[in-house]
């Protein structure tokens, strides 16, 4: 089983919001260190800090960090996983 991850670049060129960028991961409950082998940009090299929508009852969903690359990530209802994803090393 895998899971889509659909994601945007914050404060980068030809990113909106609008229109996501997607790719698969080949587990059905990834980890950060599973979104991050699977994330194209990892070939690219580059320093980033990921979020990730959880579901919120007063909101809708809240952004959360995730910084342990063995915690799980949140997957939505319909099995895909929401990510922001900012370069730091610019």
């Amino acid at each position: 089983m895998s899971c889509m991850c659909l994601y945007t670049l914050q404060d980068e060129p030809g990113e909106s919001e609008s229109v996501l960028n997607c790719t698969q991961i080949p587990r059905r409950r990834p980890c950060l260190r599973d979104f991050q082998q699977a994330w194209p940009a990892n070939s690219t090299g580059g320093f980033y800090h990921f979020r990730f929508r959880i579901p919120d009852e007063e909101c809708g969903f809240v952004w959360q960090d995730i910084t342990n690359p063995e915690e799980a990530l949140p997957v939505s209802d319909s099995g895909c996983i929401y990510a922001k994803v900012l370069r730091l090393d610019r």
